[in-house]
């Protein structure tokens, strides 16, 4: 059926629900045969742009999409058909790309820091995923980190790979996902590592740099562009 999309304040509508707790997505593609009652799913806003509270900041809960306002008209911020709904950015565009998200009037987006980031996988849980699954995500099936906030002070700084949790982790506790889109190449012109590790700019020109194994922050130039997920501060 033709399901409406509600507004709130201060909110993101992410999805119709059939029970009330919002644990269980309606598919809305089905036929509706009888009266049924749903329920919104929301998640916390800054100007139409969902987030997390994570190690002290609000992260953003998607990578900034395809925008037709880079400077750069040489370089790609995108490739066409580009599935995993993650777009490719140089520094400048990066950091113009997360900023014109805006601003609440308390809040605005802007390009992480190298701090910022240092502080999200030092302060939270790390989780590889082969397929994310989380209500009406973009980024459902796809492989990743996701980012938990840690449930144990022994969790801060682990990722499961190396060490395993001290604390249980589910899809209710607060997080944020990671999609491992790879970084696109501008020697090669091809995009690099899609599914496998995951590149994202941070705003003093180094970037968080993983795959299942390992989580790092890099400084080294590299000729790749790179997702941006942005931070509200």
């Amino acid at each position: 059926f033709d399901a409406p999309v509600p507004t709130a304040a201060n909110s993101v509508f992410m999805c119709w629900c059939q029970d009330a707790e919002c644990t269980t997505p309606y598919d809305i593609t089905k036929v509706v045969t009888a009266d049924m009652t749903l329920y919104a799913k929301w998640a916390n806003g800054i100007n139409g742009h969902a987030y997390v509270e994570l190690a002290g900041y609000k992260w953003a809960t998607e990578n900034v999409e395809e925008w037709s306002g880079v400077k750069d008209d040489t370089i790609p911020a995108y490739l066409p058909g580009n599935d995993w709904k993650c777009y490719f950015y140089n520094l400048n565009n990066a950091i113009d790309a997360a900023q014109r998200w805006g601003s609440d009037g308390s809040y605005k987006w802007t390009l992480p820091s190298k701090a910022q980031w240092s502080a999200l996988i030092n302060s939270c849980f790390m989780q590889w995923t082969s397929s994310y699954k989380y209500f009406a995500s973009p980024y459902n099936g796809r492989q990743g980190f996701m980012v938990y906030e840690a449930q144990a002070e022994t969790d801060k700084g682990k990722w499961d790979a190396i060490e395993a949790p001290s604390a249980e982790y589910s899809m209710a506790v607060p997080h944020i996902f990671l999609p491992a889109a790879g970084t696109y190449n501008r020697e090669t012109g091809l995009v690099d590592y899609q599914g496998d590790e995951g590149y994202y700019w941070a705003s003093d020109g180094s970037r968080l740099d993983f795959n299942e194994v390992y989580i790092f922050i890099r400084t080294e130039n590299l000729p790749y562009l790179m997702s941006v997920r942005p931070v509200a501060e």
